[in-house]
């Protein structure tokens, strides 16, 4: 079989498709009735699944070769490139990441041929099948072996797993979700594809927790015309407290963060306010207002991505306005809610959500997040019922914060951390879910790094006369004392008074 040949002969067809699709007339796609629309869209979804296969074959094998005999042997040093991803992006105009799939794909679900001649069957063998037969799409198939591959990554065997337990209950969860995705959207899938991960290895949540915090991260990219783009990679916590700032600054009635300096001139952001007052103070004194259009009604024509961006901006410019004795001044915006079977619950086990975000994360991590933010615990049944939904834990107030504040130091409590109170929140020292009382006594100052360190080491603390102490384990403290933590200011000493 010659394949160019078959390209070849179908391009003019695929062509002419095109064109009849584009035609507006009584002739093309836009004159047809419903049904005809909708098969056709069915049609052309199959064969692109078809190519989209052929596609990733293809890609496998051009990392193959390039990888073959080295970098200075190799298919893409042929062509002068590092790596066969660089090689494929060039020749065929797609994105890097594109490429990335395609060759990460291809390496799941392609056979191998072994030193003995004998073929290696795909590590994926339904997953393989299901996308050389065009009845899935590539990136549904992706994002099923993302999660088994996590389930794999993190499984820790039990004493009470059978041999080959554990990979019959894999297979049976690709074979299940293959299934479902010929007959369901993609994002039903990754719902299901994610229940799957958890189902197979529950006791995987905690590290893969600790996987997400290691990808997360913020970096900076050139300076371009003025513009400088960041690129932001964000745990769930901080995405939900992304989002809960943004949705609170979009549903104000009037623009709650302004454009600052340079930029706030109305004929630049497109403000009017109803209140000349208001529009000489923003444009400075002096100004005719008159001549810059106030008008009855309010009106923002800022694009969303830039009143997002000022939001954001006004948030940094509060934080950096702070004093070292104040907490922000910003609310905890941040309602997670546990979801749990029953019996996961009574276990310790399972995951919980945190609002707004897709992937969970697992009960120990809502339980962290819980000591600053509070949580909701949902209960559910088997058939994902709710059989009990508690209240939102009490929250330090800001009276409570300012003294915790005064007491720690105004930064965090732990021994050498120099991060300032408005980077830390207050936590209480013995759980509120195991009956800690929400006062001062029972608080102390954390940074986030820290809090989550305390969490997941052997560190002990408690309150002793009002002060936190801290336990550090046997290995590191062999006589076992207790030592006071935070940073007070003042500290009286002790005097030795001689009576004559």
């Amino acid at each position: 079989m010659n394949p160019l040949q078959i390209i070849k002969d179908n391009t003019d067809s695929v062509a002419q498709l095109a064109r009849w699709a584009a035609d507006l007339s009584i002739n093309g796609l836009a004159a047809q009735p419903d049904d005809v629309v909708l098969a056709t869209m069915v049609g052309v979804e199959e064969v692109s699944r078809l190519l989209d296969s052929v596609k990733v074959h293809l890609a496998a094998v051009v990392e193959e070769r390039s990888e073959c005999g080295g970098v200075a042997e190799g298919l893409a040093a042929e062509y002068g490139h590092s790596r066969g991803v660089h090689l494929i992006e060039h020749v065929t105009h797609i994105s890097q990441s594109e490429a990335q799939l395609r060759v990460r794909l291809g390496k799941h679900i392609r056979s191998e041929v072994s030193i003995t001649g004998d073929v290696i069957p795909p590590q994926y063998t339904e997953v393989a099948r299901a996308v050389e037969t065009g009845e899935i799409s590539v990136h549904v198939a992706e994002r099923i072996i993302q999660g088994l591959e996590q389930a794999r990554k993190f499984h820790i065997s039990s004493e009470f797993e059978q041999p080959g337990e554990f990979e019959e209950n894999l297979a049976a969860a690709e074979t299940a979700l293959v299934e479902q995705a010929t007959r369901e959207p993609a994002d039903a899938v990754g719902i299901q594809v994610m229940a799957w991960r958890d189902a197979l290895d529950p006791d995987g949540a905690p590290l893969r927790d600790e996987d997400v915090r290691a990808r997360r991260g913020l970096r900076r990219g050139k300076e371009r015309n003025g513009v400088t783009r960041f690129t932001w990679d964000t745990t769930g916590e901080t995405t939900a407290m992304v989002d809960g700032i943004l949705e609170e600054a979009r549903a104000a009635t009037t623009p709650r963060f302004m454009p600052t300096g340079q930029y706030n001139e109305l004929e630049g952001v497109g403000i009017t306010l109803t209140d000349p007052d208001q529009t000489a103070e923003l444009l400075g004194d002096g100004v005719d207002c008159t001549a810059y259009g106030v008008v009855l009604d309010a009106k923002d024509t800022r694009t969303r991505a830039q009143q997002d961006s000022d939001v954001l901006d006004g948030f940094v410019r509060a934080g950096i306005r702070a004093t070292a004795n104040e907490m922000g001044g910003i609310k905890p915006i941040v309602e997670v809610t546990a979801v749990a079977t029953l019996a996961d619950l009574e276990a310790g086990r399972g995951v919980g959500w945190i609002n707004g975000i897709d992937e969970p994360v697992s009960i120990e991590y809502i339980k962290e997040l819980a000591c600053g933010t509070g949580y909701r615990l949902v209960i559910q049944g088997e058939k994902g019922e709710v059989l009990w939904m508690g209240n939102k834990p009490r929250l330090f107030n800001d009276a409570q914060k300012r003294a915790v504040v005064v007491r720690d130091g105004a930064k965090c409590s732990a021994a050498g951390c120099k991060k300032p109170a408005r980077q830390c929140d207050v936590h209480h020292v013995e759980f509120h879910s195991k009956g800690g009382p929400t006062d001062v006594d029972n608080a102390i100052l954390f940074c986030s790094e820290h809090h989550h360190m305390i969490h997941k080491s052997p560190f002990k603390i408690e309150m002793r006369n009002g002060r936190p102490f801290i336990l550090a384990p046997r290995w590191l403290n062999p006589r076992q004392t207790w030592r006071p933590m935070g940073h007070p200011r003042h500290r009286m000493p002790r005097l030795k008074i001689t009576l004559e």
